[in-house]
């Protein structure tokens, strides 16, 4: 399995969404996660976290998705090939500045694959 399937896993097991913040503040900075047909998910959680949980929930599917999308493109190179030091700061596929943007999406996925444990 990969970090994708990992992702596409804990959101299928989770109460179906999309979720929602209640909007109304209760007891201060705290909101409640609720479901489109209104079935509370979480209670007094601070707003900031919740905003961050919903919006996780929401688009996990398409984070999965984009993941998968970087895998299946091939990696890039600095203009010295991939055991070379390069020396000119581009990329030899996009001639972009090194790492190009590609490689950067690829370091990302790595350490999302790095730190599944």
């Amino acid at each position: 399995m990969s970090a994708a399937d990992d992702l596409r896993a804990l959101s299928a097991a989770t109460t179906p969404g999309p979720w929602n913040q209640w909007g109304v503040r209760v007891r201060g900075s705290y909101v409640h996660i609720w479901t489109a047909d209104e079935r509370i998910v979480a209670r007094s959680v601070l707003s900031p976290d919740a905003e961050f949980i919903v919006w996780c929930r929401n688009h996990a599917d398409a984070l999965a998705d984009l993941a998968d999308t970087v895998k299946a493109i091939p990696r890039h190179y600095p203009y010295g090939g991939p055991e070379v030091e390069d020396v000119t700061g581009k990329c030899l596929v996009c001639g972009t500045s090194w790492p190009c943007p590609t490689e950067r999406a690829h370091r990302a996925l790595d350490a999302l694959e790095a730190d599944r444990g």
